[in-house]
């Protein structure tokens, strides 16, 4: 976790005063479809294979947990949160408002939030999603979306399962990320016909009637993290 000498002015002191225990925190025996308390180190692990980063945070901002991949994006400097004190915060005055807003609504209203935070082209969108009022611990779950589509790794393992070439895995990689056929022609320094045959051997690999539907398909890909993902 990201830490810092001076205290979020966001939150009040009082809730400033509130140790952070761990990642998980102890609470209360929990009766509901499973045993949380008992798994928690389970669970933790579950969630580290996740690629999306995702945080359980606190109506008073204090990050109770982070998986594997949001405390990996937060460490990237690209990221348009932190952590202060374990203590959630925008890395942009003009977004912090905001940010503490959705996580009070939905805490306390049980309403989803769709937040668009950081500057131009490193804008992220950033999901706070309130959690069941059974639990005694108010917090809800920040989830921050991903800027490609499509992780590296599924990408990967979606040209190798379909025996894509190199070339074929290449464009794929390229038409993913909003390229044109002949954008991706003039950045490999081929024919246009050239990267038109390979889309249409990718197609014809995949089952994809279109483009269209190809890039539906690996968006819908699951989200996996390597297993040689950095100890965050």
């Amino acid at each position: 976790m990201l830490m810092s000498q001076s205290a979020p002015s966001t939150y009040s002191s009082a809730n400033a005063m509130r140790s952070y225990q761990g990642p998980e925190r102890s609470v209360p025996p929990y009766d509901g479809p499973t045993n949380c308390a008992a798994d928690a180190g389970l669970m933790a692990l579950m969630l580290d294979e996740i690629e999306h980063s995702m945080m359980l945070v606190d109506d008073c901002g204090q990050v109770l947990h982070a998986n594997a991949a949001a405390r990996m994006n937060l460490a990237s400097g690209d990221c348009p949160l932190r952590v202060v004190q374990n203590y959630l915060q925008s890395n942009h005055a003009d977004d912090q408002a905001r940010l503490v807003q959705a996580l009070h609504i939905a805490v306390d209203k049980k309403l989803r939030r769709m937040l668009q935070l950081g500057p131009g082209d490193m804008e992220v969108s950033v999901a706070v999603i309130p959690l069941s009022s059974r639990h005694p611990i108010r917090a809800a779950l920040v989830v921050l979306g991903r800027r490609e589509l499509g992780g590296a790794l599924a990408l990967e393992w979606f040209s190798r399962q379909h025996k894509l070439t190199g070339m074929e895995a290449r464009v794929l990689k390229a038409i993913c990320e909003g390229e044109r056929p002949t954008e991706i022609a003039q950045a490999r320094g081929v024919a246009i016909t050239t990267v038109r045959s390979q889309v249409i051997s990718i197609r014809e690999k995949t089952g994809a009637r279109t483009t269209r539907d190809l890039v539906r398909l690996v968006a819908m890909l699951p989200p996996l993290v390597s297993s040689l993902r950095m100890v965050a």
